[in-house]
């Protein structure tokens, strides 16, 4: 065995001499001896921003049920969860492609007298600024005398990006028109001009903020705006506000914050200057690791009553299995200013004239939000509520046109809300939303003029390429008023049950005709007490884009 690892050693001396005899080295040349090349790739990844999925190409379902269903009170939250595209390198995927047709005008004429219009463009757009502009029409007569309305409004702004900061402009105006109809015609008469209540508005806005980078800890985003709200009725509110938050990222889990904000307001109405201002400042935290996300700030508030109020923001929420679960918690207290423009979009018929008030609200909400699967949103939330001054609204006495307002000093209640979403692609959607609130104590008999129940569904069907069916119902209950103003004497209202709907089909790529259907029962549904809303409304016609 010993020799013939000798032989075997020495035939592969021989051969390799031989070879490295053939393999001349050229002069001035160098052998690399046992050199190690080392192939280091950096790479970062980065996520795509998921895109917002779109429901349905067409508006959503116009309301034409007036005073339009907006309430202040109780303000609720309702989470629709979306799941984000998975971490990948943006090589991977396909980058979004320009809109074909940003432009868009959508007439149409139906019963009632109606007459819509609507008309929108984002296409005056370039790599350093991008703008849109929107404006919308929209007029209906009932059969109830002075039953009709004209609701108009404009929306334009724009962006520009230079140097790492955003500039941003906006303004809107609007112009909306009532009678007040709800009294008693057969006793009472009224010449139209009397009647007739129009609201005017205008605001410009500014704000400026740092594009996020990798390079810069500080982020910032001040604002500023300047608007006028009137009547007809010589009543005249002008507002100027001003938002300053500025944050500084600590570490990738902390950032430290700090707002300054007011809103300073002046009523005039007739004679009688009212000032309804609110100052904040405060400090404020926000923490994210893991599962974990959590932020506290807490404000000195300065309002019309004088003096300083605290007022806590905090919350904090964790998700489990992979966050398909997320539990959060929270704290928060608010200063509302009911603002003449505040109260009288959500009731057009009050008085312009009324003691104002600020509200402050407490609450302590649990809420949970996740999905199942991958077609299966929901969310739920329970509240407890504490309110100083809240507004109600009061008809008065002597025809019940008008409403007064009448503030509940102390308020004490709890409301659950709920919503569960069910999504196929953009083939097949339907959602349930709920709110049930209760009060415990107050300083009023009832809460006038505030449901205590609200409900709102929503469908979308695409049965055809092309063909777009949407549906939607709205329903109110446990809406408690006075009859004749006289507090001692309750009544509750009929629930409000709304449905319609909606139907659009593509004629070709850039015209398309749609009908859109409100009210199908013909419900003489009442919101605000007096004023029977429009019955069976059905309208169409056509959608062009360019």
């Amino acid at each position: 065995m010993k020799k013939r690892s000798v032989y075997i050693l020495l035939i592969i001396v021989a051969f390799t001499t031989k070879v490295s005899a053939q393999t001349p080295v050229a002069q001035g040349d160098t052998a690399l001896k046992g050199t190690t090349i080392e192939v280091i790739q950096s790479y970062k990844p980065e996520i795509k921003q998921a895109t917002k999925p779109e429901s349905t190409p067409s508006l959503p379902p116009i309301e034409t049920t007036h005073p339009n269903f907006i309430y202040n009170v109780p303000a609720q939250n309702l989470f629709y969860t979306y799941g984000s595209l998975p971490l990948r390198p943006l090589a991977l995927d396909k980058d979004s492609v320009k809109n074909p047709f940003p432009s868009y005008i959508k007439a149409a004429l139906g019963n009632l007298s109606t007459t819509y219009f609507d008309a929108g463009t984002g296409g005056l757009q370039g790599k350093n600024y991008e703008t849109a502009f929107h404006l919308h029409s929209l007029t209906q007569k009932g059969s109830i005398q002075y039953q009709q309305s004209s609701l108009n409004d404009l929306q334009a702004d724009g962006s520009y990006h230079t140097n790492g900061i955003v500039l941003h402009a906006g303004i809107g105006a609007l112009y909306n028109q009532f009678y007040y109809y709800g009294y008693d015609h057969e006793k009472l008469k009224y010449n139209s001009d009397s009647l007739k209540q129009s609201f005017t508005g205008f605001k410009i806005g500014i704000d400026m903020q740092n594009e996020a980078n990798g390079n810069s800890k500080l982020s910032y985003h001040p604002a500023l705006s300047v608007s006028s709200y009137a009547d007809k009725f010589n009543a005249t509110e002008i507002g100027y506000s001003f938002d300053i938050p500025v944050h500084y990222q600590l570490d990738t889990s902390l950032q430290i914050a700090a707002i300054v904000k007011g809103n300073l307001v002046q009523l005039k109405s007739g004679n009688i200057n009212t000032d309804n201002n609110i100052l904040s400042i405060g400090p404020g935290l926000i923490y994210h690791k893991g599962v974990f996300n959590g932020y506290a700030y807490g404000t000195a508030t300065m309002g019309k009553k004088g003096g300083t109020q605290f007022l806590p923001d905090i919350a904090a929420s964790f998700g489990i299995h992979n966050n398909s679960i997320v539990f959060s918690t929270g704290w928060q207290g608010l200063l509302h200013q009911n603002t003449y423009e505040q109260l009288s979009t959500e009731n057009p018929y009050i008085y312009n004239h009324y003691e104002v008030k600020q509200t402050y609200s407490n609450e302590i909400y649990g809420a949970i939000n996740g999905k199942v699967g991958d077609h299966i949103n929901y969310s739920g939330r329970i509240s407890f509520w504490h309110y100083n001054d809240m507004p109600l609204y009061v008809n008065n006495a002597y025809d019940q046109k008008q409403f007064n307002i009448l503030y509940d000093n102390s308020l004490d209640g709890v409301s659950l809300a709920g919503q569960i979403h069910y999504k196929v692609s953009n083939v097949f959607a339907v959602g349930f939303g709920t709110t049930i609130f209760n009060n415990s104590s107050s300083t009023t008999s009832h809460l006038w003029g505030i449901p205590g129940f609200k409900l709102k569904a929503d469908l979308l069907v695409h049965p055809l390429k092309g063909l777009a069916i949407t549906g939607y119902l709205n329903m109110l209950d446990g809406i408690y008023v006075p009859i004749n103003g006289n507090l001692n004497n309750p009544d509750k209202l009929k629930a409000i049950f709304d449905l319609g709907a909606n139907v659009e089909y593509d004629l070709i790529n850039r015209l398309s005709v749609f009908v859109q259907i409100n009210n199908v029962l013909n419900g003489q549904n009442q919101r605000w007490l007096g004023y029977t809303a429009y019955g069976f409304n059905i309208y169409g016609g056509i959608r062009f884009k360019f």
